[in-house]
């Protein structure tokens, strides 16, 4: 069960369901305990070991600070003091301009990359000195570690610096974790409730949202989620955020990640009528905010998981200016009206598959001095009749269609072609029906492609190959006669 789900997404309820049809009985708490190890394995491959892969420092400084307050959800900003540097591992008393290392605040308003959502950037600045801030992570539980780059001026142990995160960042990132909210609730009323989060990036620039589910999902219900989420847009909803009980939320219907662990008091945040999850991230007060939702890709990256990118806000309305300017573009490359578009694609590739089929008929032609002495190149060999030609350029499908022809053409025998494409070797041999007890094309070509440095085979009948010494085939072909001659006896 845990393997039908894991490995190729299918639910958990219909194979439930199809098993106890059948007078099975399904170890729920192994699949859950199954789950939850494989979780743990994905989080540790993550993270490269996880927590055992943090400096002793950031324990040390754990241990003696404790927690730093979060501030972040409320503030873009805020006073506060500057408790540890970290540099290579090692505490310094201070950073001077151009120097790098990791700054622990007694509060901060950044947030610290978790739970898929990017960790804010900005600035640290007092009177003396300006400090870039890169990333936020937290190294040891909730201790918040900032990367920063002296700008200018120099920051010490105890210093009172003025913490602006990047609002507008802050901001666009607040509008994807919303819409995340909203997509999943959407994909769940769409494909089901089989439906789980696999994974997600939530940044200023767009959202990654991966989930289970056993097919690919068609363009008009790609569609139907996409009007779904922005009628939520629409509706100007609130977002309510919260503290629970664990068990409390669970019962009322919050959705939590599969065999996550979470502390016996969690946030939540509800979208009322549309979402209910329990989350740590930040959020836009009001589902208007958000403006705007566009779907950009939809496609496989496992067996049974699926990905959606999208965009919000000012991402998407320039997502959609850039489609209009590709629209525009093709439109009037081909002389038509977006609204005939479509018609007049298929008929350039109608065109183009017509005109295909008169260009490898020509290089037939071309190859076979114009039809009219191809008979006149069979040899006798064994008391068969042998064709063996080198034509030019001509491509694996192009010769394919040529030792039908010649094959036809001689009714009873062997016919070895052999061409330079592209800078490769294509090979094609064929046995007609009433040989193949005495000689067979697989055979012809498996003795035929090392010769060329390639290889392949096939079927007694017909056979194909590759290989890629274009200068030895002239060579090759030579040999073809006495191949067909071994292999006759």
């Amino acid at each position: 069960m845990f393997k039908l789900h894991d490995t190729y997404g299918f639910p958990l309820d219909l194979a439930t369901d199809v098993a106890e049809e059948r007078g099975y009985e399904v170890d729920k708490d192994g699949f859950t305990a199954a789950m939850k190890e494989q979780r743990a394995k994905a989080r540790n491959a993550w993270t490269g070991s996880g927590q055992q892969s943090v400096s002793p420092v950031y324990r040390e400084l754990h241990n003696k600070l404790g927690d730093t307050e979060f501030i972040g959800y409320d503030n873009d900003a805020s006073e506060a003091t500057i408790q540890a540097i970290i540099s290579n591992d090692q505490q310094r008393d201070h950073l001077e301009e151009g120097e790098t290392g990791g700054i622990l605040l007694d509060k901060t308003p950044f947030y610290a990359e978790s739970g898929g959502q990017v960790a804010d950037t900005g600035l640290f600045e007092n009177a003396h000195a300006t400090a870039r801030v890169d990333s936020t992570r937290c190294q040891v539980d909730k201790s918040f570690v900032h990367q920063v780059t002296m700008i200018s001026g120099r920051l010490q142990v105890g210093d009172t610096v003025h913490a602006q995160i990047d609002a507008d960042k802050r901001r666009k990132t607040e509008n994807h974790h919303t819409a995340t909210h909203l997509l999943q609730a959407a994909l769940r009323h769409a494909l089901g409730e089989h439906v789980q989060q696999a994974g997600s990036y939530v940044g200023p620039d767009r959202l990654r949202f991966d989930f289970t589910h056993f097919e690919g999902i068609d363009l008009e219900r790609l569609q139907d989620v996409e009007r779904e989420v922005n009628a939520a847009i629409r509706m100007d909803l609130p977002v309510q955020i919260d503290h629970k009980n664990l068990d409390d939320a669970r019962k009322e219907g919050f959705m939590a990640l599969f065999g996550e662990k979470y502390e016996d008091v969690v946030r939540v945040v509800q979208t009322p009528g549309i979402s209910k999850e329990l989350c740590g991230g930040c959020h836009v007060s009001r589902t208007g905010v958000i403006g705007l939702f566009k779907i950009l890709t939809e496609s496989a990256i496992a067996a049974g998981v699926r990905r959606i990118e999208a965009v919000c806000g000012a991402p998407a309305i320039e997502a959609i200016q850039e489609h209009e300017r590709q629209l525009s573009a093709s439109t009037q490359l081909l002389s038509t009206r977006p609204d005939q578009l479509e018609d007049r694609i298929k008929m350039l590739l109608a065109d183009n598959k017509r005109l295909d089929r008169e260009v490898a008929k020509w290089k037939q032609q071309a190859a076979t001095g114009g039809g009219t002495d191809l008979m006149n190149q069979v040899q006798d060999i064994k008391g068969v009749k042998a064709l063996v030609l080198h034509v030019k350029e001509m491509d694996a499908k192009s010769l394919r269609a040529l030792l039908d022809q010649s094959r036809d053409k001689l009714g009873s025998g062997v016919v070895v072609l052999g061409s330079d494409c592209d800078g490769k070797v294509a090979l094609a041999a064929g046995v007609t029906k009433d040989l193949t007890n005495r000689i067979s094309a697989g055979k012809i070509v498996a003795q035929l492609a090392p010769l060329v440095g390639g290889g392949g085979g096939g079927r007694p009948d017909m056979a194909q190959a590759g290989g890629k010494d274009v200068e030895k085939l002239p060579d090759a072909m030579k040999q073809a006669p006495e191949i067909i001659a071994a292999l006759l006896g």
